[in-house]
């Protein structure tokens, strides 16, 4: 289904209210200003004319996302029930690789199909919630978010072409952010707990058709 038709199916189906209800754990904004937002945004993308794209698929894959505590020192406290939140990761296929929505040309997104078997696993206003809360960044208008991107990347370029080149060791790093150094205990849990949001991942996607 193409992403704009969805957008459509919304608003003839009156769906928005359901959609915010979803964004709504991802943002702690006002229902009624996020409605607004996420409705302003609709009307937004459906204005746009596609053009072509090489893009393959726009695909949203469920996720975990784990919950690690720190002791006072900044080590992980080491448990045997690690706590996962679900999220909803949102990509476009292009070469058989993923990448992500953010700073693509909106045009191009517009046109894209979103993969059936996204919808079909997750349902159809889980799936538009989290492209739609991708895209907005987090409430944001597309043209106020444009602008805080361009303005963001011209005080990046200017830090770097004004610094000389002085880069740091990670473990450097690390020590002046105050992390001393961890236990192999404390590594392997921490390896631990990110293989199994690792496979958890690749399990979904599976399940999902993509071979990637």
């Amino acid at each position: 289904m193409k992403f704009k038709d969805t957008l459509l199916k919304i608003k003839k189906e009156g769906l928005l209210d359901c959609i915010v209800d979803e964004s709504h754990s991802y943002d702690s904004v006002d229902k009624s200003k996020l409605r607004s937002s996420i409705e302003n945004e609709i009307d937004f993308l459906i204005s746009l004319e596609p053009c072509s794209s090489s893009i393959e698929s726009i695909v949203c894959i469920r996720s975990l996302k784990e919950e690690l505590k720190m002791d006072e020192n900044r080590h992980y406290i080491i448990e045997s029930d690690v706590k996962y939140h679900k999220t909803y990761n949102v990509y476009a296929v292009h070469n058989n690789n993923l990448y992500s929505i953010l700073f693509m040309d909106l045009r191009k997104i517009i046109g894209a199909d979103i993969l059936d078997s996204c919808i079909e696993r997750y349902g159809f206003v889980t799936v538009m919630a989290s492209i739609l809360h991708e895209l907005s960044n987090s409430g944001y208008a597309y043209s106020q978010r444009k602008e805080e991107i361009n303005n963001a990347l011209k005080i990046t370029e200017k830090e770097i072409l004004d610094q000389s080149e002085n880069f740091i060791s990670f473990d450097d790093f690390s020590e002046s952010l105050g992390f001393s150094e961890r236990s192999q205990e404390e590594i392997e849990f921490v390896q631990k707990v990110h293989k199994h949001v690792f496979n958890e991942l690749e399990k979904e996607k599976r399940i999902l058709g993509l071979n990637i």
